[in-house]
């Protein structure tokens, strides 16, 4: 792999292994060294020429090692770029990066318009899964803006569809998403539940993060609750996730 860095390959095939080695780095939880990577990675796809390229991996950014305070401009560059491309699916993807952004800078009426696009975009190109996740999030935003009926919607909406799906793999964020509008709503003990239920359905690092990082806000200040929080520092320290980037 290293080889192909070298300088008088074609500029693709560098930005190709660029982004296969920051996958790989991001995974095993080494994600500055990731996203220098990556960086370089969409350098070398400008310098080739190839837009596509580009965006996608300025998306796989946001995805892995966006949850920092560039994130929102990345999503709107990664947007802007899918865009250029009439890449529908693509961009469904950057706006709902972008949606995150915005409500983590508490800007909700934004973020709920990005939610509401990225819902249009995934009923048009039958994006069912990414539709459930939209969902979640939206959820969670009206929750945060204190719309409780329009988040109770949103997430029973969100499990409908899980259920309809057969489970797919968000079904552990689904869950984190549930256990937070639920504890923004006044229900922790409903809450917990959901993100116990999260740990055993976690099918990746991040969401399992979020399970222990919910349940310890559930549990105000007693054990049970610093330990889940000790395990959800030491998971967003290796995925390299700042602690205001924390839902």
């Amino acid at each position: 792999m290293l080889a192909a860095l070298e300088e008088d390959t074609h500029p693709r095939i560098r930005a190709e292994t660029h982004t296969n080695l920051a996958t790989g780095l991001s995974v095993s939880g080494r994600p500055e060294e990731a996203i220098r990577h990556y960086r370089q990675a969409t350098s070398l796809w400008r310098q080739a020429g190839d837009r596509r390229g580009e965006a996608a991996t300025i998306g796989i950014i946001n995805n892995r090692l966006g949850r920092s305070a560039d994130a929102e401009g990345q999503a709107r560059e990664a947007f802007e770029l899918h865009k250029h491309l009439q890449d529908e699916y693509g961009a469904a993807n950057s706006l709902g990066t972008l949606a995150l952004a915005c409500r983590r800078r508490r800007r909700y009426p934004e973020a709920i318009g990005h939610c509401r696009e990225v819902l249009r975009l995934c009923r048009k190109l039958g994006l069912r899964s990414l539709e459930a996740d939209t969902l979640g999030e939206l959820a969670v935003t009206f929750a945060e803006n204190g719309e409780t009926q329009a988040a109770s919607t949103a997430i029973a909406q969100a499990l409908a569809l899980v259920d309809e799906l057969g489970s797919p793999g968000s079904t552990g964020g689904l869950l984190n998403d549930r256990g937070t509008a639920l504890r923004l709503l006044g229900e922790p003990h409903a809450a917990l539940d959901r993100h116990l239920a999260a740990l055993a359905a976690a099918n990746d690092p991040y969401q399992l993060a979020l399970a222990h990082w919910g349940a310890a806000l559930t549990q105000g200040t007693t054990e049970l609750a610093a330990g889940h929080r000790e395990q959800a520092r030491a998971l967003f320290h290796r995925l390299g996730v700042p602690i205001d980037a924390r839902p």
